[in-house]
This record gives C-alpha cells, structure tokens and sequence, in this order.
C-alpha cells in the first residue's frame, strides 16, 4: 500500500500487521500515482479528488473518518488476515522490517535515558531508523485494537516471540 498524508494513523496500524505500507506527504497527486503504479501499491486516500485523476484505478478511498475505522475497512476490504509472523515485524515509524535486539550495555542505556515504571528486560532497534521499541503498555493496546479488528481472541495476537515481543518505542526529535 501507499497510504497519503490524510491516513497516518492507519498507516501504522497496517503496519503493525505486518503490511508493507509506504507513507507519502507529498501533495502530488500525479507523483504518488506514479509511485503506486512503479511499485505494485495500491493508493489508499480520503481524498475524493484524487480519484478524478488519470492512474486512479490504483486508489482505494477510505471512507473512514477515524483511524481505526479506516483500518478496519481495508482489513475488510483487501480480505487482510493476522499472522503472529508478521505481527509487529515492520517499524511503524519507517516500514522498515529488520530489527537487532540490544545488547545488555546498550538496553542499559536505553533504561537510563527513560524512568522505566516496569521491568523491561527486551529491547530492540530498527535497522532502518534507529527507533528503539519494547513491549509495554502501547503493545498491550495494539494487541486488544487488533484482536477487535481482526475478529479475534486478544490471546491470539502476538507476534513470533509470543506476548512477550514488543512494540513502545522512545520517540526521537524528529516528526
């Protein structure tokens, strides 16, 4: 997917599944069609005027306002399904999906730089931004938005670690 500047938050909650799901703030309707067409991508949008372009074939209106609606929609849609393999194995920062896991030195730091209310033992880095995440709160709550989603059992929603995988992140500087 190619998801425009109106569906962010749906964007990552793609990603989280696992779907490879490019983000385009770019206004250039033409741009972001070309780049739907070159790469295979289907164009998700709100925008109605997008889908008077030449190239919309490749769009897919979201007629969700909200976000998780929006997700629930093209989960409907496209017929998307739950694999724990997949289950948080992209970065919902960049779409990256190569991770390290952080040696003891390196969580140590990370465990300085942030008050740590729990015992976080796990920490991991994508390879593609260098955002670190951990399972915490966020990843509890992705797990049950999923499962509601995904028309299953919280229980089943783990990624290939089982529940002890991750998904909080310590947000950098950068928007």
């Amino acid at each position: 997917f190619l998801a425009d500047s109106m569906l962010g938050r749906t964007m990552k909650w793609l990603r989280c599944i696992g779907q490879d799901t490019e983000y385009s703030v770019e206004r250039d309707v033409k741009g972001m069609l070309h780049k739907a067409a070159r790469e295979g991508r289907v164009l998700l949008t709100r925008d109605r005027k997008v889908l008077a372009k030449p190239g919309s074939a490749l769009c897919y209106y979201v007629n969700a306002n909200e976000a998780r609606a929006g997700f629930q929609e093209i989960v409907d849609n496209f017929g998307l399904s739950f694999s724990p393999k997949t289950f948080m194995a992209r970065c919902s920062k960049c779409n990256a999906c190569s991770y390290k896991r952080l040696s003891e030195e390196e969580a140590d730091a990370v465990r300085r730089e942030r008050a740590f209310k729990t015992e976080v033992s796990k920490f991991y880095q994508c390879e593609g931004c260098k955002q670190v995440f951990w399972k915490g709160p966020k990843y509890n709550s992705a797990r049950e938005q999923i499962a509601s989603v995904m028309k299953l059992p919280a229980a089943e929603v783990y990624d290939e670690e089982g529940p002890e995988g991750f998904c909080d992140s310590i947000p950098d500087s950068q928007p």
